[in-house]
């Protein structure tokens, strides 16, 4: 979660509206996706397949609804999609 780190805190958007804290996140999860080999030394690729496999693994600890969205979001690979969207 990015919203306890300083800079975030320090943001002008970040306690204004709640779709403005979403906005900020969804901007984040774009640039780590774009540039986050600068930053780690785990490919994009790696991170995500680790990510849905925990989340997976713990599927019955979710509520069915975001079970259910868990699943096709492993499948289709939506945290690695940030790289590709198009920004028109």
């Amino acid at each position: 979660m990015s919203a306890p780190h300083s800079l975030i805190r320090e943001c002008p958007c970040h306690s204004t509206r709640r779709f403005a804290g979403i906005s900020l996140d969804v901007f984040y999860d774009d640039v780590l996706a774009r540039a986050g080999d600068r930053y780690s030394g785990i490919p994009l690729e790696i991170f995500t397949g680790r990510f849905y496999d925990a989340l997976l693994a713990r599927r019955d600890l979710l509520p069915d609804r975001l079970a259910q969205v868990a699943a096709r979001m492993a499948e289709h690979d939506w945290l690695a999609l940030y790289r590709e969207f198009d920004r028109g």
